[in-house]
């Protein structure tokens, strides 16, 4: 379990089928497809949307499983999902959370939950809040990571608290009617950090994309430390 750093694959992908099921047989197949040392990138909840109640208690166990026997030896995949986690032992008191996850075959290696809720869509009243310090930069690999979960884009001083990351996730579940501020807030992140930020929406808006530490648009991309290095002595600040 590697990652490379030199010609590392950024692949977000924004699920268009309309169920459960179809759309994990959809990041199935892409994940199965893509090509090793790769970054596959999914939306916020790409899966189960908020429908929580539809899932049975080993829904996430198996979801899982199943990713990564399909992720093989060189592939990772990040997402969001509905997370539980314990208060206290046992099942009492149990908490909700929308959590990143970064997915290698062998583990999970990062989790994050969602600190921002979205109150128009009634979060507060789906899923637990997590605790804003948990959003922090983290390293994997030699590459320097960090995730904002859709609607914490709207918080600079969030940020700041992802300066020096390489790479920023930002899955999402934004909505249709806001895509320029999505795709602006996105563009306006990878420049300010001088960054890589992978951006995936599905499930409303449905939008993929990588942002270059330039703020240029491609489908995908491969990443390039040296590019980083080369905007920063430009502008004289490293």
């Amino acid at each position: 379990m590697t990652i490379s750093n030199e010609g590392l694959n950024l692949l977000p992908v924004s699920l268009q089928t309309k169920n459960i099921k179809e759309r994990i047989e959809e990041l199935l197949n892409f994940i199965k497809d893509a090509p090793d040392n790769s970054v596959i990138s999914s939306s916020e909840l790409c899966i189960s949307g908020y429908d929580v109640k539809e899932l049975d208690k080993n829904f996430n166990e198996n979801l899982i499983k199943d990713l990564q026997k399909a992720l093989g030896k060189n592939k990772f995949l990040t997402f969001t999902y509905l997370a539980n986690e314990d208060k206290i032992s046992g099942d009492l008191n149990q908490k909700l959370y929308n959590q990143f996850t970064f997915l290698s075959q062998d583990e999970i290696i990062y989790t994050q939950p969602k600190c921002k809720l979205f109150k128009p869509n009634l979060e507060d009243k789906k899923f637990d809040k997590g605790n804003e310090r948990t959003i922090e930069s983290f390293n994997f690999q030699g590459i320097k990571f960090g995730a904002l979960i859709c609607f914490e884009l709207r918080f600079s001083e969030l940020w700041a608290k992802l300066k020096g990351c390489e790479i920023i996730f930002v899955p999402a579940m934004w909505g249709k009617e806001r895509k320029d501020a999505y795709i602006s807030l996105c563009k306006a992140l990878a420049i300010a950090n001088n960054c890589f930020v992978v951006a995936s929406s599905s499930l409303d808006l449905k939008f993929a994309g990588v942002f270059m530490p330039n703020g240029k648009l491609k489908s995908k991309a491969k990443f390039d430390r040296n590019l980083i290095v080369k905007i920063k002595e430009n502008l004289g600040i490293l």
